[in-house]
């Protein structure tokens, strides 16, 4: 949690003109430690294994991962904290894991029980409180 809020902040104050560039070059700047510290740690023949048992759906998932999930979602989540602010922005994150899970759910036919589903409806009444909060007070104080 910590490091996502100083990541918004970050984000906030560089206002970046093009938040995809923000992401890509962050990604640029991230690849070669991680490449480095997954060879020293695992090894090259993870590396060969892992492009000789090649699926359609690990690329599948790596072009979701990538372009779906980083690069649209970052770059929508860039512009609305560069025009809203953070405050405002930042109660939208809790909707993540509930997307998540949904879309595990309707794509990989993975269980969805009760207590995700009860769970996802407090959360999102939270959120719609938390971004409705002023009119609701209208509402209720006219009574």
């Amino acid at each position: 949690a910590f490091c996502w809020a100083s990541g918004n902040i970050v984000s906030k104050r560089i206002a970046s003109p093009s938040p995809l560039s923000l992401v890509v070059w962050g990604s640029l700047y991230a690849f070669p430690p991680i490449m480095i510290l997954s060879l020293i740690f695992e090894g090259p023949q993870v590396f060969v294994s892992s492009f000789a048992n090649l699926q359609w759906t690990t690329v599948a998932a790596v072009f979701y991962l990538v372009f779906l999930s980083t690069f649209f979602g970052y770059s929508i989540w860039g512009f609305l904290m560069n025009t809203y602010p953070a405050a405002t922005v930042a109660p939208f994150s809790l909707l993540i894991p509930i997307v998540g899970f949904s879309s595990s759910s309707l794509f990989m036919h993975e269980d969805f029980p009760m207590w995700k589903l009860g769970a996802s409806v407090l959360v999102i009444l939270g959120v719609a409180i938390n971004v409705f909060e002023g009119r609701i007070k209208r509402v209720f104080s006219a009574n």
